[in-house]
């Protein structure tokens, strides 16, 4: 699930071709190929839509995809199945990972057609750990960890009483599922996709490869024109998601520019090479951006007006703490910056002085932009990209 405090990334945004002209209407289906249908679902967030991707199937369609589980969306699937595709049934579940946008409505898919549900390991057992609050899957507000990075919660008890929770979005979950493994092929009608999973945005996201229609679903992993949120996660606070992120990424420069890519927010889109270099290049700025933060001791709650530029509301709050975390963190493990625990478990980093002189040091050879180039070489080899 994206969360609307993505960053919108802009620059060379030219270098994608957006083909398809039309969006579909609530309750409505696009054509992109025969096989191939496009369905757009709602979200109260301000990333306010998220897409589903319908595939002909042997005995009817599988859905990619299922949107939250609300009582509007129930409605839209009904239409979309008495209009959009014939009363024809939903014969496959598949769910690219656990966020609630996502498989919110798959159990009530699954008991309305008898419907078999396809899911990574680590996603599936996730979903339940979330709706369950179980296993550190806790509420992301009121959390010690974003404490222990500088939040201190602010909400209201009346907002506090009446805040959606995942539970809120997501129908309880089945107990048997279907497993995807990364590099399996699994058949959808006529033609046969290839899993391939990503990490970073989650547990263990599948995406679907189809090389006969030159064709990649790519879910959260591959984003048009925002950027992926990549997170800490409760149960692995010390852990390095955006590293994980980053190195998925590379998979998809194998993906030929011809590939038409469905991502599950914004329009179709060509161009996997040239959008995974514009996030390559996001995520180093912002990570030269966050060790020029970190010169004096600084926590992730500090971070953020560096980070995200605007106001951020209660529910784009915890989003954004773990995405400061992740950076952090990153810088971190790379050894740029030192991690301080200081008293009451509270989290600082701060630069390590080797990389303060050695960019003292650049400044003082050349000029110009020859500095810049030389300290972007450096700090491109010493944080992994």
């Amino acid at each position: 699930m994206n969360t609307g405090i993505e960053k919108r990334l802009t620059t060379h945004i030219d270098k994608l071709e957006f083909p398809l002209k039309e969006t579909p209407r609530p309750g409505k289906t696009v054509q992109i190929t025969p096989e191939l249908r496009w369905v757009r679902m709602p979200l109260p967030f301000a990333l306010d839509h998220v897409n589903i991707w319908l595939i002909t199937d042997e005995h009817g369609w599988t859905s990619i995809d299922s949107g939250i589980s609300t009582k509007i969306n129930k409605q839209l699937w009904r239409e979309i199945i008495s209009g959009g595709i014939n009363n024809d049934p939903i014969s496959k579940i598949i769910i690219t990972h656990y966020h609630p946008d996502h498989i919110g409505n798959a159990s009530w898919l699954m008991e309305t057609f008898n419907a078999p549900l396809h899911i990574t390991l680590s996603e599936y057992l996730t979903a339940h750990a979330q709706i369950d609050s179980k296993a550190g899957h806790k509420d992301l507000f009121n959390n010690q960890l974003f404490n222990n990075h500088g939040l201190v919660s602010t909400m209201s008890s009346s907002k506090e009483k009446n805040k959606k929770t995942y539970r809120d979005f997501v129908d309880p979950l089945p107990e048997f599922f279907n497993r995807l493994i990364d590099g399996q092929n699994i058949k959808i009608g006529n033609h046969h996709w290839k899993v391939i999973v990503g990490h970073g945005h989650s547990p263990e996201h599948a995406s679907l490869y189809c090389q006969a229609l030159d064709v990649l679903i790519a879910g959260d992993m591959l984003l048009p024109k925002i950027s992926t949120n990549v997170s800490i996660t409760l149960v692995n606070p010390d852990g390095d998601p955006l590293e994980d992120f980053l190195t998925s990424l590379k998979k998809f420069k194998e993906i030929p520019d011809s590939t038409l890519i469905l991502p599950s927010h914004g329009e179709p889109f060509r161009g996997a090479r040239a959008r995974v270099e514009m996030l390559e290049n996001h995520h180093l700025a912002r990570l030269k951006e966050t060790e020029e933060s970190s010169e004096i001791s600084i926590n992730a709650y500090e971070l953020l007006p560096t980070m995200f530029k605007r106001k951020l509301d209660l529910h784009q709050t915890p989003f954004a703490m773990g995405e400061a975390i992740a950076h952090l963190n990153h810088l971190w493990h790379r050894g740029i910056l030192h991690r301080e625990i200081r008293p009451n478990n509270k989290i600082r980093f701060k630069v390590l002085s080797f990389f303060i002189n050695m960019r003292s040091t650049l400044l003082n050879f050349g000029t110009g932009d020859q500095c810049l180039v030389v300290d972007s070489e450096i700090f491109e080899r010493v944080s992994g990209f």
